[in-house]
């Protein structure tokens, strides 16, 4: 049994894919998706706050106005990806997580913490049963180089998911890997 699926979330299309997939996956097995959406850490804003240039005098009230610029826009996108998740989990007809729910009906989870994206993702991926990604641009969001990273240091099976999904998954699937970095 499968009982979780982690998806990491930035909100973006690829995200869509990774959902749309997981809930498909869930549905087979029973499955909670958690959806895991890392926001950069407090000390990482702070870097962005501090002025590119250091020729010119930047006072510390335009450093401070950028601080809270900066903070509040986190806020805001965290506060628009939680919505956006719960919007696609009752659009998908996929309950969220509580105590109530029958062990062999997929769930979804909201997970919202700060911090290193990459760290945080192979975190959840090693408790996790499988990790549902979209396909990768070439940056940004989990770049290929992150999918990489994640396959290789998590432990647990990665799922692409195409841009577009077909209508039913295969009933059987082989999975085969050679455990060591550098089969990849």
């Amino acid at each position: 049994r499968m009982k979780t699926i982690l998806v990491p979330f930035k909100q973006l299309d690829i995200d869509k894919s990774a959902l749309g997939a997981a809930v498909v996956l869930a549905r087979l097995f029973g499955s909670n998706i958690e959806c895991l959406h890392v926001r950069p850490s407090a000390m990482r804003l702070a870097l962005e706050a501090m002025p590119q240039e250091t020729s010119g005098s930047t006072t510390g009230t335009a450093m401070a106005e950028r601080w809270e610029k900066l903070m509040e826009d986190n806020r805001i996108h965290a506060a628009g990806a939680g919505r956006s998740f719960k919007s696609f989990c009752q659009r998908s007809g996929v309950p969220l997580a509580d105590a109530g729910n029958k062990p062999s009906e997929p769930t979804a989870s909201w997970i919202d913490i700060e911090g290193n994206e990459m760290q945080h993702i192979v975190s959840y991926a090693q408790a996790s049963d499988l990790v549902v990604l979209g396909r990768a641009p070439a940056s940004g969001h989990i770049a290929k180089e992150g999918i990489g990273d994640i396959l290789m240091h998590c432990g647990t099976p990665v799922f692409l998911a195409a841009s577009s999904l077909p209508d039913e998954f295969p009933r059987t699937v082989a999975i085969a890997w050679k455990n060591k970095p550098e089969a990849g």
